[in-house]
C-alpha cells in the first residue's frame, strides 16, 4: 500500500491571486513573466498575494501535504513544472501530487464542475489520500457551496476565499485549524 497523503486542492484566482492584487500589484500590470515560460496574453498576472505567501510558507514549514491544482490555470498551463516555476518566482515551494491537476468538466459542458472534479479525483485516489482541504473562491467554487447530494462531504473541507480580496484572517485561522493534525503525518 502506498503512503497516504494530505491534499490541498488549490485554485489560483482568488485564494492565490485575488482581484485586488491582480489589479494593484505593479508586477501584475507588466506582461513580462520572469520565469521559464510565457504566460498567455489573457492571464498576464503572476504575483501572489502577500497573505497567501505567508500562509503557504507557514504550511510548508509545519504541515505535510501534496498539492493538486483545481484551478482553470491547470487547463491553460498543462505542465506541472510550470506551477513549480510560478511558485518559485513568488519565493515559494510547491510539492505537487503525481496526479497534480483535476480533470476539467467545464470543457466537457458539465455543470457543478469544481465539486465534481474534486470528487472524482478523491474517488480515484481514496487509497492514498489521508485528508484534504479545498482553497477556492465563491465564483469558481460555487458548486462547492451548493454541492449535489454525493458531494456534500466536500463542504466540511472547503475554505471559501473572496475572489476580490483573497484570504481573510478568518480563512487563515480556519485553514490552520483544519490542518492541525497534518503536522504528524
Amino acid at each position: 500500500m502506498s503512503k497516504k497523503h494530505n491534499i490541498i486542492f488549490l485554485d489560483i484566482d482568488g485564494p492565490v491571486i485575488p482581484t485586488v492584487y491582480l489589479t494593484q500589484h505593479p508586477d501584475n500590470c507588466n506582461t513580462i513573466y520572469p520565469g521559464d515560460w510565457r504566460l498567455k496574453d489573457s492571464m498576464h498576472y503572476y504575483r501572489f498575494d502577500e497573505r497567501f505567501i505567508m500562509l503557504w510558507d507557514n504550511l510548508n514549514q509545519t504541515r505535510t501535504f501534496k498539492t493538486v491544482i483545481s484551478s482553470t490555470w491547470g487547463k491553460h498551463y498543462p505542465e506541472s513544472w510550470m506551477f513549480v516555476d510560478l511558485f518559485k518566482v513568488n519565493g515559494l515551494d510547491i510539492d505537487l501530487h503525481d496526479d497534480w491537476v483535476t480533470r476539467d468538466h467545464a470543457m466537457l459542458g458539465r455543470s457543478n464542475t469544481r465539486a465534481t472534479e474534486i470528487h472524482e479525483w478523491l474517488e480515484k485516489h481514496k487509497e492514498d489520500t489521508n485528508d484534504f482541504l479545498i482553497l477556492d473562491d465563491e465564483d469558481s467554487g460555487h458548486s462547492l457551496c451548493h454541492p449535489v447530494k454525493d458531494h456534500i462531504y466536500l463542504n466540511t473541507s472547503f475554505i471559501e476565499v473572496s475572489m476580490d480580496d483573497g484570504l481573510s484572517y478568518t480563512n487563515i485561522r480556519h485553514i490552520k485549524y483544519l490542518t492541525e493534525s497534518w503536522k504528524d503525518v
